[in-house]
């Protein structure tokens, strides 16, 4: 059952041709195992970045949902401080004053305390008078 090619006229084998066949088969397969196995590898290493990318994500939203609920958590905090309440009070009577007498004076009054008050709800930092 031998093929002609690899017999000998003798009728006996030629081992070489026959080692050289197996050898080239070995190499081939253990080639394509390799490149299966890269590929493998390849496409798992693509899942996990897929997922810790999702995960980054995920967590980038959650600390951006956290500080923007400490952010406004502080504002309120503010706005209900002695300071925020005083400088609320004057910025709503500036507004009045300027809806009553619309002048030059009470219209940048307006601006100026509702700036402050603005300005301390969103910094923390108190404005001083110049």
């Amino acid at each position: 059952m031998v093929p002609k090619q690899i017999r000998r006229e003798g009728g006996s084998v030629n081992y070489l041709l026959l080692f050289v066949i197996i050898l080239i088969a070995v190499v081939i397969g253990n080639l394509a195992s390799d490149w299966i196995e890269l590929k493998w590898v390849e496409y798992q290493t693509a899942q996990a970045m897929s997922s810790l990318n999702d995960e980054m994500k995920g967590a980038a939203q959650e600390w951006h949902q956290r500080k923007l609920r400490h952010q406004r958590q502080t504002q309120e905090e503010r706005k209900r401080s002695a300071t925020g309440v005083k400088l609320e009070r004057a910025c709503t009577d500036w507004t009045r004053a300027d809806e009553e007498y619309n002048s030059y004076t009470t219209q940048t009054g307006r601006e100026k305390h509702c700036t402050n008050y603005r300005k301390f709800i969103q910094s923390g930092i108190i404005p001083r008078s110049k």
